[in-house]
């Protein structure tokens, strides 16, 4: 994807001496209002120049994006005033920007009351937004909850809302003493603005096998020969993608770390999701549909996190095995784990020749065949997973973060995965590397080892 550095910088209002047709849509009065002037304001949307671009190769970096993910063109605006000392709030809706030079947007000028330490509320492309008089814009979220589109377009559920093309919601606010304008005088403040959803990017390349690459362990066949492991990755996912948010950044309530809020909630542990009469999957994103981007909302729940879910194709000796085989893990006299790897069962019974593991057949269950070290895998796929995280200034940890663009790329391999989308209950060890570059659009660079 070609991208632009740096991202939407800042917002900046300013009070002018003119007007137009504006839309004051509400005005509240909670209490005695003192008689106020007119003043005339405008909004200015400010774009970081472009000769300060960073490669975006680094956790850190800033970049625009694409066109479309920034552009204001057409944008509709609501502007929420609140007046603490008169305890009043100013609505006004359906502001329209026109283009002042590359990369600067002003609105049309409107009209607002002068006031002190006024609180002024930006919301850009506010479709999913009921904003009004009464509006606490603190507490304020996405009107309509969000869901998973239907199947052929996979996890694209902001592409028609907060993240449609040329129409990605953005807000923010600032305070500022607003004064008359009789004089010509010029009120101006400056509002940072924030994309509400977050990109996430996976940029691995899928069209060569990755060697696993981990001294202390041995894959073995039933010659007891040394079987080289590669693995081919097939497709990826997401799990944990949240469905609501609040409409301001910073906010990080409780309420929405619940895992009902979750779409494609991440399969527990030991669950083997893809077994039995109710299997369950993830919504795969295929070789063929590759480097697209997933746009998602922020999560703030380090329980709950957003992870990236990743099916592979076992490949042993540079040739990809696709039917079902077993593999048993036994610690050699060196405390290294050896895995022993047989194409059938047929092909393992032979090899112990021991009562117990006789007596598997095709429907023993994967609960069974751990107590015995054995794992089973169904067409040579198994699968991986990892956090998606980002690590804040104050060095706390979050998940995804709204305005910023998660690069994802698999680094290294370890081990041949999980039999299904689920880790089995004695897994715990992470299996797969991956690095993450985060960038605001800040860009997070996750490097996972898998």
């Amino acid at each position: 994807m070609k991208v632009k550095n740096l991202l939407l910088a800042g917002l900046a209002v300013a009070a002018m001496t003119a007007c137009s047709n504006n839309d004051i849509d509400e005005i509240v009065d909670n209490g005695i209002q003192t008689p106020t002037e007119e003043a005339s304001m405008r909004l200015y949307f400010n774009f970081a120049n472009q000769t300060t671009r960073a490669n975006g190769d680094t956790t850190g970096d800033k970049q625009d994006g694409n066109d479309l993910e920034w552009t204001v063109d057409g944008a509709n605006i609501t502007v929420l005033l609140q007046y603490p000392n008169d305890a009043k709030n100013i609505v006004i809706k359906n502001l329209s920007p026109v283009s002042d030079k590359e990369k600067t947007y002003a609105t049309e000028e409107f009209k607002v009351n002068a006031g002190s330490g006024v609180k002024v509320y930006a919301f850009i492309n506010p479709e999913n937004l009921e904003i009004g008089a009464t509006t606490n814009p603190t507490t304020l979220t996405l009107t309509t909850a969000q869901t998973l589109p239907s199947e052929p377009d996979g996890l694209a559920y902001l592409v028609n809302g907060v993240a449609k093309d040329k129409k990605f919601m953005m807000s923010g606010s600032t305070s500022l003493n607003i004064q008359a304008g009789a004089d010509g005088t010029v009120n101006i403040a400056k509002i940072n603005v924030d994309r509400v959803a977050a990109k996430l990017d996976e940029g691995t390349k899928f069209d060569t096998s990755i060697s696993i690459a981990n001294d202390g362990i041995k894959y073995k066949n039933k010659d007891n020969g040394e079987a080289n492991v590669s693995i081919k990755l097939l497709a990826y996912s997401y799990s944990n993608l949240t469905n609501n948010t609040y409409a301001l950044n910073g906010i990080k309530e409780a309420s929405f770390n619940a895992k009902d809020i979750y779409l494609q909630p991440y399969f527990s542990q030991g669950s083997y999701p893809t077994d039995g009469n109710d299997k369950k999957d993830y919504r795969w994103i295929a070789k063929d549909e590759l480097n697209k981007i997933t746009y998602c909302l922020d999560n703030y729940g380090n329980n709950n996190p957003t992870r990236v879910h990743y099916k592979g194709q076992v490949c042993i000796d540079g040739k990809e095995i696709s039917s079902n085989f077993y593999i048993r893990a036994l610690l050699n006299l060196t405390n290294n784990v050896e895995y022993y790897f047989f194409n059938n069962l047929d092909e393992m019974k032979a090899y112990y020749k021991d009562e117990t593991i006789n007596s598997i057949t095709e429907e023993t269950t994967r609960e069974e065949l751990s107590k015995l070290g054995i794992k089973k895998y169904n067409s040579g796929i198994c699968y991986y997973e990892a956090d998606i995280k980002t690590t804040l200034e104050s060095q706390t940890t979050v998940s995804i973060m709204r305005n910023n663009w998660y690069k994802l790329t698999v680094k290294n391999i370890k081990e041949i995965g999980y039999p299904t989308p689920a880790k089995d209950p004695e897994d715990k060890d992470t299996k797969l590397v991956v690095e993450t570059t985060i960038n605001p659009w800040t860009i997070q660079i996750n490097d996972f080892d898998l």
